[in-house]
């Protein structure tokens, strides 16, 4: 697992564990970055087509920087800047073009808003970005095969503008705009888009899309019709807390009660509880009332902003991992008593303190 804020990173590979130590026990390393980076993701992937994963940081920092960091056998580099131009919120690794390189793609934190492509040479070294205009303030960006040809296309999330853009790959890393999906519909002002995820929420062999907005705190479900088209998306609220409906600001997808079907897990902002949808069936996606809200643990920390729900520790069944550029929030693992959610969780301490908003995944060393 890797961690990052200001201008270094924390890696942390699990090492023995100990009864003692329950079952997470992480050794951190931590990599100086040369520059104050304000870190806000790292991705995993090989770049150097070496076996190992190495590390891709974006960052809000004034020389719009990000840095690769290549890994050998467990063993960091030193980071290499690239040069984007603008601030970065997001970065995925993928093949775009098929030479079976991965390349890298970024979403530019800009009011003019573009997505930076870096085409990869396998060395671990890219190429000067190119830029796909998007809308005003991208936050956000996925490469997935939305219309099941092969190749990876790619959606843009727009912070500033109620509008997520759906790009399709033409086979060779060109990419066509397709029609946008509108989140918010009739309401008044911007639902400002945060947080975006894929995955086959009704079991049909496509991917569709999961859409947090924190202006209107509600998750926006969009369903792919096969072509990377989609319908008009539906959203759903959480449950209010003392009259109020907290902030929520990021998404991701997991088999919360074990029945073989995605369901959508929320963190919020303003509120220490973080919540679960649970997914109704494909015939009942698009009625915000069959989608029944959990809360999937009280964290007794507000500032959930960040979602992962990954498994760490090999058992297929996800934890829910929580992190905040909140200092003062130690950084959690949350472990599934039993294999149903409805079991309830048990906490399990990995720093006592925050180290910021990014998160990448990846066996580090090999183990």
């Amino acid at each position: 697992m890797v961690a990052g804020i200001l201008s270094a990173l924390s890696v942390m590979a699990m090492g023995a564990l100990s009864p003692a130590d329950g079952p997470f026990l992480f050794l951190p390393t931590v990599v100086s970055l040369p520059t104050p980076a304000s870190v806000t993701m790292v991705a995993t992937g090989d770049l150097d087509l070496d076996g190992d994963p190495d590390l891709v940081v974006t960052g809000r920092n004034a020389d719009g920087l990000a840095y690769v960091v290549l890994n050998d056998g467990g063993v960091f580099g030193v980071p290499s800047p690239l040069e984007i131009g603008a601030q970065t919120d997001m970065v995925e690794i993928a093949d775009l073009d098929g030479d079976g390189l991965p390349d890298l793609v970024f979403a530019v934190r800009s009011l003019r808003g573009r997505l930076a492509v870096c085409r990869g040479r396998g060395d671990g070294t890219f190429r000067e970005p190119e830029e796909i205009r998007l809308g005003r303030e991208p936050r956000a960006v996925l490469a997935r095969d939305l219309d099941g040809d092969g190749d990876v296309d790619l959606v843009g999330l727009n912070h500033r503008e109620p509008v997520i853009e759906i790009l399709r790959n033409d086979g060779s890393g060109s990419f066509e705009r397709l029609p946008s999906i509108i989140v918010g519909g009739a309401n008044v002002g911007i639902p400002y888009p945060q947080g975006l995820a894929a995955g086959d929420f009704d079991q049909d062999g496509d991917l569709d899309l999961a859409i947090v907005c924190t202006g209107e705190s509600r998750v926006h479900f969009a369903r792919n019709r096969g072509d990377a088209t989609f319908d008009p998306p539906e959203g759903w609220r959480p449950v209010r807390v003392a009259g109020e409906i907290g902030g929520m600001t990021d998404v991701d997808l997991g088999d919360v009660d074990g029945d073989g079907d995605l369901d959508v897990i929320a963190g919020q902002f303003t509120f220490s509880a973080v919540l679960w949808f649970e997914n109704p069936g494909k015939e009942d996606l698009l009625t915000e009332d069959t989608w029944l809200k959990h809360e999937l643990v009280e964290t007794g920390y507000k500032h959930n902003e960040m979602i992962f729900f990954r498994d760490m520790d090999g058992d297929k069944i996800p934890e829910y991992v929580a992190n905040s550029w909140n200092s003062k929030n130690p950084m959690l693992i949350w472990k599934f008593k039993g294999k149903k959610g409805s079991q309830g969780m048990s906490k399990h301490v990995v720093s006592e303190s925050g180290n910021g908003h990014g998160q990448g995944f990846g066996d580090i060393n090999g183990d």
